[in-house]
């Protein structure tokens, strides 16, 4: 037995010496030692090891959930970006028309600014659809003024799609009154003026809805902050 287990004679004596003479602790003993020599334990040992470590290691983490946020702010970011520009161009229009001198000499240039008002417009409620519940809400605002304004719009060649877009005549509007003119484009309380100040309130949400950089980008009265590059920057 000594030769086959490859022990020698003291090892085998030091090894039965401790055994009680219970035939069953004896077995026990002996079976535990064939499995040290025929390799179980060595495999229980590794598993349960291996089971042990898989529980405490710390998972990994997922590159596309890591990313996914980033993914979606920058989206929101653009949309953001959009519709800022969108307003700012519908503001920079209502806010010279409010202002313009209405005569027959300035008529080229007041027609040019309603054409572009018109454009804009579109544009706008465009690219502020489905950007934020707030900015929506601000939105219908605008669509509320021009909608109540309807046939002021139509005497100077404005109608009102079912959309909510608009369509210019231009024809008619280089034949509309001076007087029309003006009472649609010129002062605060014009539908000119009212667009100027919806615009500032839209604005406004947008600067709250963006990142740090486009906060600075309007003031509270929902003018343009260019005491410093947060304008630049924010559309680069």
């Amino acid at each position: 037995m000594a030769n086959y287990f490859g022990l020698g004679t003291t090892n085998v004596s030091t090894l039965f010496s401790s055994l009680s003479s219970s035939g069953s602790s004896n077995t026990s003993f002996l079976g535990d030692y064939t499995a040290i020599r025929n390799g179980s334990y060595k495999k229980l040992l590794k598993a349960y090891y291996s089971d042990k470590n898989a529980a405490t290691e710390k998972p990994r983490k997922d590159k596309t959930d890591k990313t996914q946020p980033k993914n979606t702010t920058r989206l929101e970011n653009e949309k953001l970006k959009s519709a800022a520009t969108a307003i700012t161009k519908v503001k920079t229009d209502a806010a010279s028309l409010s202002s313009a001198d209405f005569t027959e000499a300035n008529r080229s240039k007041i027609e040019k600014n309603v054409s572009s008002l018109v454009k804009d417009y579109n544009d706008m409620l465009k690219d502020t659809s489905n950007v934020s519940s707030s900015l929506t809400q601000r939105r219908s605002w605008m669509t509320g003024i021009t909608s109540a304004s309807v046939s002021t719009l139509e005497s100077v060649g404005i109608t009102i799609n079912e959309d909510n877009t608009l369509s210019l005549d231009s024809e008619k509007l280089s034949k509309a009154a001076l007087g029309d003119l003006k009472k649609a484009f010129s002062g605060t309380n014009s539908y000119a003026g009212q667009v100027n100040s919806t615009a500032g309130y839209m604005a406004q949400t947008v600067s709250t809805k963006g990142t740090s950089t486009a906060s600075s980008l309007y003031t509270n009265s929902g003018n343009y902050n260019l005491s410093n590059t947060a304008l630049l920057d924010f559309f680069l």
